[in-house]
């Protein structure tokens, strides 16, 4: 939890470890795959399912999902407020999200 923001994901077995069924934990996981390896559609069909004001890469980020610091650097509504190498946070832009 960055700044006290929720997130949508963790360490998998922290949720099911505090009673999150199993189904809803490896479903978030399947959403998180399809918002970093999609398309700009995939990503605003998880950002409004989550509510999301962020997105986080980092790391881990760029190595399981290669290729999405491009493809977000594309995303209209997906704005850059910070930056230290292959570490990137963006900003939800809700007033232009699937425009």
């Amino acid at each position: 939890m960055i700044g006290g923001r929720l997130r949508v994901s963790s360490y998998i077995n922290w949720p099911y470890g505090h009673g999150q069924p199993l189904d809803q934990v490896f479903q978030r996981e399947s959403d998180i795959s399809s918002a970093y390896n999609g398309t700009e559609t995939q990503l605003a069909v998880v950002v409004r399912e989550y509510n999301l004001s962020y997105v986080y890469v980092g790391a881990e980020e760029v190595s399981n999902y290669p290729g999405c610091i491009e493809r977000f650097e594309e995303v209209r509504w997906l704005m850059q407020v910070y930056a230290d190498g292959n570490l990137k946070i963006y900003h939800v832009d809700w007033t232009h999200i699937g425009t």
